[in-house]
Parts: structure tokens; sequence; C-alpha cells
């Protein structure tokens, strides 16, 4: 390790990543990237590759944390989130969790992201969510 190099759990990884899985403990990881592969399985990605993974079933939620609590990065606390529709799955928790179809691969909702990103990072849902219909009309068609 060079001297320029990150020092303690920041040298996985720069973004805190918040985790919940079947009779466990919420745990929290660091990391650059989270990928959730076509077969379910989650995987957090550091410097040096993969730093952990979990196959599919062995979690439940994986959520973007503040190193200051732990809570979900711009999650509304005050309002309760709408059930999710049957046909519809949840990524991430609470009131700023994302719903979308079920049959929208992980693929599909990577490019999506991707091209609702702005040049600061920050992703314009209304984007986000004309882009998932775009995809979604294309594979209907």
């Amino acid at each position: 390790m060079t001297k320029d190099e990150p020092t303690g759990p920041g040298r996985y990884g720069k973004y805190y990543w918040g985790l919940h899985a079947p009779d466990r403990p919420l745990r929290y990881f660091h990391a650059d990237k989270v990928e959730v592969t076509e077969s379910g399985a989650l995987l957090f990605h550091g410097k040096t590759g993969v730093n952990v993974a979990f196959s599919a079933g062995n979690w439940t939620e994986v959520f973007a944390a503040s190193q200051l609590d732990g809570h979900a990065i711009a999650e509304e606390a005050d309002k309760t989130p709408e059930p999710v529709p049957k046909g519809w799955r949840s990524i991430g928790t609470g009131p700023g969790r994302l719903v979308v179809p079920e049959s929208l691969t992980v693929a599909e909702w990577e490019k999506a992201l991707e091209s609702a990103r702005d040049e600061s990072g920050n992703v314009d849902t209304a984007k986000m969510d004309e882009e998932i219909r775009r995809i979604l009309a294309t594979r209907d068609n």
C-alpha cells in the first residue's frame, strides 16, 4: 500500500452501502459499485475486484447508506411507501425506493439508470421512468 492509498474501510471502496438479508442483522459495506447479476446475486465491487458477494435469496435489499448514521440516503422517513403492485418489484427501501416491472432485466434497469443521470451523477427519475417505458414498449413490438 502506498501513502496515497486510503486506509481503513475506505480502501474497499468510496461508497457506503446497507444490506438487509434474511434472518441477519442489518450490515454495511464499503464498495465502489454494487451489481445485481442476472441470476440475482449481489456483488460489491472494490478497487481490486469483488469484495463481497451474496447469492440470490441471501439478500433482500441494498441501499446507499449515510456514513454518519447508516440510514438510507435521500429517504423521506415521514412518508409511508405505497404497496408494490402485483407484477412489479421494489429496489431499495422506503419512499425513495425504485419500483420497476418484474419483467425488466437488470441490464435494462442499469441502462435506464445511466440514461437518466446528469453530468453531476444525479438521477432524473422522470427521465428514468420514460426510458423504462420506452424499453418495455420496444420489447412489446
